[in-house]
């Protein structure tokens, strides 16, 4: 009882503690530079990063008591109930597998299966560390597991819950994407689904104070996601559009949350070249707009007006490079038909999305010799519904409004969903959106769920 009372100080004592023995040690490693005053821009960064650390531990002092950290406490520790300790074993499980699943990626030619890896920035040093380590992979994709467990159980029950987090973590489509970039593309899963549940909880919280604990922490995860990948930034839309459903004064806190996004994000030292990577390049630019063709070939779709297959060029070096009489009416013809196409993108999109999981059913690589039967049981189902997810999606959809009480909330759950079918369109790679695979996982659960309700409620009525 005396540690749940005072959590708080004992974290602030801890965290202060160790920023002193960094800060000691910083002084101590720099001591002739600061001396002599010579400071490069890393070293800049650091202190900087130091002082906003202790400002961090003096803001969470001030403004976070143990009744918010005790929250968060429980909604964790509602993971492993009493009654519902299995989660606590597949999860030591799927850690295990996940560590031999690696082992064997390393073994021979296996290596060569998978995507060259894109390291850059803050993210090279953190691969050095990480990358060789088997546990790392384990825990990821239990963590993974976890948070989407806890994500589908709003709409679930506690076995279905189980079966689709199960059956996400060890699909085809992810298992690939686990091994060649757990720091980046892989990690971007996690922070993408503390985004929606953190969203949902904010929706769901009936105390102000807990809204705008929440709305912290997602601050904290969007600024250290945007390290990991700079696209991270377009789920700040999502969030922005929340405060004014949710907040009295929704325009001063959206700077605050600005601020806070901001400090996080430069909090890291030596991100590198590729942080202007999404935003200060002509691809997600170029693709928004339908001009280049790379990804609308694998959306499977075309149009008249392509102007290049070149993807990370600087947006104006890019554009001023082919502006002419033939570009300005290449431009006005799409122009007329943006909409048409853009719509068309999001259409195409979401039918892929949809069908992630009745089409990467097969075993993972590696598998294919391996004990896990299972694996051709599942396809010989799934299969069955490849083309056909769209439909499931809908149904289910109409389902779920009997689950959610305010039409409100309903509504904005809807579009929430509809703009992850559009955010791929940028990056039309399978390892930017394979973790949207939960989408058909759930769409396909819940449908199977609530048509079992009506059978057996059918079958109650007439016994």
């Amino acid at each position: 009882m005396l540690l749940k009372n005072n959590i708080k100080n004992l974290t602030v004592v801890i965290a202060f503690f160790l920023g002193i023995i960094f800060l000691i040690l910083f002084l101590q490693k720099n001591l002739d530079n600061i001396r002599t005053l010579n400071f490069n821009l890393n070293r800049l960064t650091i202190l900087f990063d130091i002082i906003i650390y202790f400002i961090a531990i003096f803001f969470f002092y001030k403004k976070i008591s143990n009744e918010n950290i005790n929250f968060f406490l429980k909604k964790f520790k509602s993971l492993f109930k009493k009654k519902n300790y299995v989660n606590l074993i597949i999860t030591l499980i799927i850690i295990f597998f996940g560590m031999y699943y690696f082992n064997l990626s390393q073994q021979g030619l296996n290596k060569n299966l998978f995507y060259p890896r894109t390291i850059y920035g803050f993210i090279r040093y953190v691969a050095v560390l990480l990358e060789k380590i088997p546990f790392i992979y384990g825990f990821l994709l239990s963590l993974t597991y976890l948070l989407c467990y806890r994500l589908l159980r709003f709409s679930l029950n506690k076995y279905f819950a189980i079966i689709a987090s199960i059956l996400f973590v060890t699909s085809e489509i992810h298992l690939y994407n686990l091994i060649p970039s757990i720091e980046r593309d892989y990690f971007k899963v996690t922070i993408v689904l503390l985004i929606s549940l953190s969203l949902i909880f904010i929706f769901r919280a009936n105390n102000i104070k807990k809204k705008f604990l929440i709305y912290y922490l997602l601050a904290f995860v969007v600024g250290f996601g945007l390290t990991v990948r700079n696209d991270i930034l377009v789920y700040i839309i999502p969030i922005y559009v929340s405060f004014f459903f949710q907040l009295k004064k929704p325009i001063k806190f959206s700077i605050i949350f600005l601020i806070i996004t901001c400090l996080i994000f430069l909090m890291i030292p030596d991100r590198g070249p590729g942080v202007s990577g999404t935003l200060g390049a002509s691809m997600a630019i170029v693709l928004f707009t339908g001009l280049m063709n790379n990804f609308d070939f694998l959306l499977g779709q075309s149009n008249s007006y392509y102007i290049s297959n070149i993807s990370e060029q600087p947006f104006i070096e890019y554009y001023l490079s082919i502006i002419n009489v033939n570009y300005i009416l290449v431009y006005l013809k799409y122009v007329f038909t943006f909409c048409f196409d853009f719509i068309l993108k999001i259409i195409l999109s979401a039918n892929q999305i949809l069908n992630l999981f009745y089409i990467y059913s097969d075993k993972p690589l590696m598998l294919e010799k391996s004990f896990f039967k299972i694996y051709e049981f599942k396809k010989n189902i799934l299969q069955l519904f490849i083309g056909y997810g769209s439909i499931l999606f809908l149904i289910s959809v109409i389902f779920l409004k009997n689950k959610i009480h305010q039409l409100k909330d309903y509504y904005l759950l809807i579009t929430y969903i509809l703009f992850l079918f559009l955010v791929p369109i940028i990056y039309f790679y399978a390892r930017h959106y394979f973790y949207l695979e939960i989408i058909s996982i759930w769409s396909f659960f819940f449908l199977i769920q609530n048509i079992l309700t009506i059978l057996i409620n059918e079958f109650k009525k007439r016994n």
